[in-house]
């Protein structure tokens, strides 16, 4: 929002208001097939977190709904955060994710699971 001068020699006192939304608009890809390319990193940034990395290689977005980390046998999440992010394609994104270190597997596996408009992600990962 933004308040503006009324035009001049219009012979109006005081001020206007003027609204900007923004809206994404996705158009198709006309010659070809348009999909995100996801990969995700996961690594120990620091001994309280961890760092995850989203690159979209692909020509079209993805939008990230949700994520978290679990110990390999767990359904109870060990770090993760509820998110609504669009990644466009050749963009990245990174996020720290704190971490309880009684939470945290000694053997260090974790498993990883994102819920995206391209699909769900369910994988096992060595940092």
């Amino acid at each position: 929002m933004r308040e503006q001068a009324p035009p001049s020699g219009s012979g109006s006192a005081g001020t206007g208001d003027e609204l900007r939304i923004n809206v994404p608009v996705f158009v198709r890809a006309t010659n070809g097939f348009a999909a995100p390319k996801q990969s995700w990193i996961v690594s120990d940034a620091t001994d309280k977190g961890h760092e995850l990395v989203l690159h979209n290689a692909g020509n079209a977005h993805v939008q990230v709904l949700d994520f978290a980390l679990y110990a390999p046998d767990s359904d109870r999440p060990v770090a993760g955060e509820p998110v609504s992010s669009w990644i466009f394609g050749g963009q990245s994104r990174t996020w720290m994710l704190e971490a309880e270190a009684a939470d945290s597997p000694a053997s260090g596996r974790l498993r990883f699971k994102a819920y995206t408009d391209a699909g769900d992600i369910d994988a096992k990962f060595f940092p």
